[in-house]
């Protein structure tokens, strides 16, 4: 397949690292020194899972000279969605999947506005992985699982494709007919916990313990859903312990 990962961080630069190494043929939108030390040595690969690996990577700063793809890989921070998006067109043939892996939820309404709903994908990772140093991203934990899906649900021949390219890899993958409240339960584990964490300086355990803490901590969880419900998502209802 050829694939355009745009966002070369923990979570672009693992997984289109892992793609190319499976046989696809991966261009890497990147910038600054990251992209200057990608084109030098290519892209390392440290990770608790394997051992290392490198690979010689096609690096660019503009999608023009990519071409049209099978599908992006789109991975940016989400305060760059907009301005990221905005590279896209080069890449988008008429059936493109822009498959986004970003965290929060209306990122795709974000990357819909710019290049239109029907190339746009879902999709959550759940990895703790970063750019260590300009040129290596570090993969430190988490099952390194992909989780995506078409936005109206359907099983389309492009999402089966998708599915395929990361089996190839080895990384537990899932094509799903409901990923927007996938999307949303990430969400809202990330606003509690991060939130949490913020608010009282204690780690998740901590809070745990502390029945006020913790409290607090399932009522910020159930806003958060109760924003998604009202949004249209069928999150389904917590239990509390």
């Amino acid at each position: 397949m050829r694939i355009a990962v745009v966002g070369v961080g923990g979570v672009g630069g693992y997984f289109g690292a892992l793609l190319q190494r499976a046989g696809h043929h991966v261009a890497y939108l990147a910038r600054g020194a990251h992209l200057a030390a990608m084109r030098e040595h290519g892209l390392r690969v440290e990770s608790v899972a394997a051992d290392p690996f490198s690979v010689d990577v096609r690096a660019v700063d503009r999608a023009d000279g990519v071409g049209p793809v099978d599908f992006v890989l789109f991975t940016v921070k989400a305060y760059d969605t907009a301005a990221a998006s905005a590279l896209l067109p080069p890449l988008l043939g008429g059936n493109t999947a822009v498959l986004t892996l970003q965290n929060g939820v209306d990122n795709v309404d974000v990357l819909a506005n710019s290049v239109g709903r029907d190339h746009v994908l879902g999709g959550a990772a759940y990895i703790f992985s970063s750019i260590a140093a300009p040129g290596v991203i570090r993969h430190t934990g988490g099952p390194r699982r992909i989780v995506f899906g078409e936005l109206d649900g359907r099983r389309t021949a492009r999402a089966e494709v998708i599915l395929g390219a990361f089996q190839d890899t080895g990384a537990p993958v899932e094509l799903i007919d409901n990923i927007m409240v996938e999307m949303w339960e990430k969400y809202i584990f990330i606003a509690a916990q991060g939130g949490m964490t913020a608010l009282t300086r204690l780690t998740v355990g901590e809070i745990r313990e502390i029945p006020e803490t913790f409290a607090l901590y399932l009522d910020a969880a159930e806003e958060v859903a109760a924003v998604g419900r009202a949004s249209g998502v069928t999150i389904p209802d917590g239990q509390r312990e």
